[in-house]
């Protein structure tokens, strides 16, 4: 069994032998070949299964397949949106962040050899009917997703800047998920959440993160964490924030430093940060007179909460 053709706006996964024979029925044979045979054999070599489809209009031919690429990069950001990160981290374009389907390494110690095999495969285990459910019970996610996907694509949404950020964090998001090296998946994701909220330096992403924590979960920058009573959010931001500043500028080494911990708190911040910011977007773009500009969303989002709560802004 394989999962069902699955879409998130003008992108369309298509399992390969589907997709070979809706566009060639009725086709010659020589010319199908010619035309769909390269690309069965880099699939075929990369243990590819699913073909993305993209609609593109309106520019040249190269930018409509860099724009094609990208498109598809944004919709696996709903995939793994909506599927657990253990069975979605490495899903990506063979043409990207593909890692090699399986890793085969020798060790060698006291001259007895040790033999291993590191199965690399994205959704390694995870059977169709699960699969199908995560996708069926996460629909908000992917049509707004969906939604972020069009305007990139279109260039023509009336939030073209918020859109725009968005479009470009969860590049650096979904490139930070895959990336095997912790640093410089720290560097990256932390660059997601810059990225997403404008900020233009670490003092104003500092300012903006505790604003949008406090509007997406009702915690001031003097709260302990739920996680972590010991640790208040004002903390915790600046470790998030400064992580990517000691990764960049010397002070962690890229090699040497374990950031696992790193990683794994601002992987889940930049993953939620990035889910909850599109779907309150389309909120957003909904209402009367929007400002094109993350401050003003920034302080829409933290109205919203305080009429919902009917507490203060800290």
């Amino acid at each position: 069994m394989r999962p069902n053709p699955s879409k998130s706006a003008p992108v369309q996964f298509s399992y390969v032998s589907d997709f070979i024979k809706r566009r060639t029925t009725g086709v010659n044979e020589f010319v199908s070949q010619l035309a769909y045979g390269p690309l069965l054999q880099t699939m075929e070599a990369r243990s590819a299964k699913w073909v993305a489809e993209v609609e593109i209009e309106g520019c040249e031919f190269e930018r409509a397949e860099e724009m094609a690429s990208l498109a598809t990069d944004l919709a696996l950001v709903a995939v793994q949106f909506a599927v657990p990160k253990y069975y979605s981290r490495h899903m990506s374009r063979i043409t990207a962040r593909t890692l090699p389907p399986t890793v085969g390494s020798v060790h060698i110690s006291e001259a007895v050899p040790r033999f291993s095999t590191h199965n690399r495969f994205p959704g390694y285990g995870l059977s169709v009917e699960v699969f199908e459910q995560f996708i069926a019970t996460q629909s908000t996610i992917l049509e707004s997703v969906g939604r972020r996907v069009a305007n990139f694509i279109d260039q023509s949404a009336k939030l073209e800047k918020l859109e725009r950020a968005w479009s470009d964090a969860a590049y650096w998001f979904h490139e930070g998920l895959a990336e095997p090296q912790a640093t410089i998946a720290v560097a990256k994701l932390e660059t997601s959440i810059e990225v997403l909220f404008a900020a233009g330096n670490p003092t104003e992403c500092k300012n903006r993160l505790c604003d949008a924590i406090w509007a997406f979960y009702g915690l001031a920058p003097n709260d302990p964490l739920p996680t972590d009573p010991t640790m208040t959010v004002a903390k915790y931001v600046i470790n998030i924030v400064t992580a990517r500043s000691r990764v960049l500028h010397g002070t962690f080494s890229t090699l040497a430093e374990n950031v696992e911990a790193q990683r794994a708190d601002v992987e889940l911040l930049s993953f939620d940060m990035l889910r909850l910011s599109s779907l309150t977007l389309d909120k957003y773009g909904e209402t009367s007179a929007p400002k094109d500009d993350a401050r003003a969303f920034l302080a829409w989002l933290k109205t919203l909460r305080q009429s919902q709560t009917g507490g203060t802004t800290p």
